[in-house]
């Protein structure tokens, strides 16, 4: 890692605790060495509910057997699984292949997506989460399909319950043009500008996450980003978006990207195919009465 990467680490870290304390909750970060559980158990108190993140292989060092260990209450979405199968879980990567030899190689984000890491299991079996978007469809070797009858499990997974979350808007994996807005919106009114391009262009309205998460003007379904969407669509704009690898990675496979932006050296700048400088209050109605 470079020092402006560690830099963007150190940062995210900053107002990641920052985050935390606000809703007063501690958060701490413990670098990833041999004495990892150690220092997780040194900080921690019997009864804590905890919640874990972070670039480290968390059950080959230990950590998870100490946080499942049933003295804290732990907030996993993956724990139920992972612990009863007893198996190494990996989550959300990016991209995969299949070695000469051996198995699965998985590419994954890391760092708030501004690093890559290569991980193989240790084992034969793993459980492996992929976020919806990633990979295009796939079909059988020679275009054939192989019908496997089902085999009951020993032990099945149970549903206990289940809620439906409300999807507003267009489905946006869907969407061939996809429009999305970022901070340069200064106020939730201006986000009609974007709506009405939308309506015009027959698109789906996204965001940056700041705008789900930060001011709550969009709900999270919505969200492109490493840990949000990732979208192919044919047509990509992005309103008031700096560009950040967080953002991008979630769109930089669509099919032409259009960026809007008063700053001229915003980042986004250097990996859209075309780019307006310019007020996005004046911009986008000029785009709309135009089309």
């Amino acid at each position: 890692m470079d020092a402006r990467q560690k830099a963007v680490m150190e940062k995210q870290i900053e107002t990641v605790i920052r985050n935390l304390e606000h809703n007063n909750m501690r958060g701490y970060y413990v670098p990833s060495r041999k004495d990892v559980p150690a220092q997780v158990e040194a900080l921690l108190h019997e009864g804590d509910t905890v919640a874990v993140g972070g670039s480290m292989s968390l059950n080959q060092s230990g950590v998870m057997d100490l946080l499942r260990s049933g003295r804290y209450r732990f907030l996993d979405r993956s724990a139920p699984v992972s612990c009863s199968a007893k198996l190494p879980i990996y989550g959300f990567f990016t991209a995969a292949f299949f070695p000469k030899h051996g198995g699965l190689v998985m590419i994954a984000l890391y760092f708030g997506g501004i690093a890559e890491r290569v991980q193989k299991a240790a084992g034969n079996v793993a459980i492996y989460t992929v976020g919806a978007g990633v990979f295009d469809g796939a079909e059988g070797a020679n275009g054939s399909v192989a019908e496997q009858e089902w085999v009951a499990p020993a032990r099945p997974v149970k549903v206990v319950s289940s809620q439906v979350i409300e999807k507003s808007g267009v489905n946006l994996f869907k969407a061939d043009v996809v429009v999305a807005a970022g901070r340069g919106f200064a106020e939730e009114s201006q986000l009609s500008l974007a709506n009405d391009l939308c309506d015009k262009l027959g698109a789906g309205l996204a965001c940056s996450r700041p705008l789900t998460e930060g001011v709550n003007w969009l709900p999270t379904e919505r969200y492109v980003g490493v840990s949000g969407l990732m979208l192919t669509p044919k047509v990509y704009i992005a309103a008031g978006i700096s560009g950040q690898m967080q953002h991008m990675v979630g769109c930089n496979r669509s099919g032409a990207i259009f960026a809007i932006n008063k700053d001229k050296n915003a980042p986004i700048f250097k990996q859209c195919d075309f780019g307006i400088v310019g007020d996005l209050n004046e911009i986008l109605p000029a785009i709309t009465a135009a089309l």
